[in-house]
């Protein structure tokens, strides 16, 4: 209903000679569209100011690239909302950026930067649900991607790294999702799992949900490769192989260790760094932090 009557205010201005609005006569196809757009007549507003950035007394006026980004977040709010590739939304968004091209009048700049700034969330949100509900990791980074370009122009002051930790600890969450027991285990997707949670620790240097999973990634290879081992191969060949899932244990053990001094999910650590120095054959330290998780489960009961 606000949005009507604002819509309602600013058309009766644009019948008065003495106003921002007098740009546009009564019948020009700008007033058509916000007229239709009132009676929520969405195809006509469409057509008629379609037909205004055709006219060239119209399409150099920031004012007429305003409503057209108004006219097609509209038809997007009621037609596509749930199309992550929405034609609407995307004309939406150039038509916004366009009318901060022209001569900047204060009341379209700040509407139309508002509403890329919810576009923006638009993208962000989408993103976020091609994760959570599609599994549908190309099309969020997609989605993330349009966020990132839109965001800065929309607010400068939105904390995109926040949001890109958010957004790769997610999505890292969504390649990090395999059994490593199960016969289907890919190595190349728990690798993609593996290279997200170190770029967010390139953006977060104490992000412990990183370090503990990068640790159990590491640790999960090193499993896999045990469980398909063939001990009938030649005894070189197994040193190989066991040579190797040494070594990866030993990649796991910093990342696992660094969760524990961040007191992060701290059974589940405890957990990580008992089969971690067990893989090593460190007796030592395997007591320390299996005396220590039997204690965490006992004062659970």
């Amino acid at each position: 209903m606000r949005i009507l009557k604002y819509i309602s205010f600013l058309l009766l201005f644009a019948w008065q000679i003495n106003t921002s609005y007098a740009q546009f006569a009564p019948k020009d196809d700008v007033v058509k569209a916000m007229l239709f757009l009132q009676q929520n007549e969405f195809d006509s507003a469409k057509k008629y100011i379609d037909s205004a950035i055709e006219n060239p007394e119209l399409q150099n006026k920031q004012a007429t690239w305003y409503y057209r980004g108004y006219i097609y977040k509209a038809l997007f709010k009621q037609r596509e909302k749930n199309n992550k590739f929405s034609p609407y939304r995307e004309e939406a968004v150039r038509s916004y950026k366009k009318s901060l091209e022209f001569k900047q009048e204060e009341q379209f700049t700040k509407g139309a930067l508002k509403s890329l700034e919810y576009l923006a969330a638009t993208y962000y949100n989408d993103a976020a649900m091609a994760i959570k509900i599609d599994k549908d990791a190309e099309t969020a980074m997609k989605m993330f991607e349009k966020y990132k370009q839109l965001i800065p122009l929309a607010n400068p002051n939105e904390d995109i790294k926040k949001r890109e930790v958010e957004f790769y600890l997610a999505l890292a969450t969504l390649y990090n999702s395999q059994d490593p027991q199960d016969s289907t285990f890919d190595q190349n997707v728990a690798d993609r799992a593996i290279n997200l949670y170190e770029h967010v620790l390139s953006l977060d240097t104490n992000n412990a949900s990183a370090y503990y999973n990068l640790g159990i990634l590491y640790y999960n290879k090193a499993a896999s490769l045990i469980n398909k081992m063939d001990y009938d191969e030649p005894l070189d060949v197994v040193n190989e192989k066991l040579d190797h899932c040494v070594s990866l244990f030993l990649k796991a053990l910093p990342y696992m260790l660094k969760a524990y001094d961040l007191n992060f999910r701290r059974k589940d650590v405890l957990e990580g760094l008992v089969g971690i120095y067990y893989g090593l054959n460190d007796d030592e330290k395997y007591e320390k932090y299996k005396a220590e998780l039997d204690a965490l489960k006992n004062s659970e009961k």
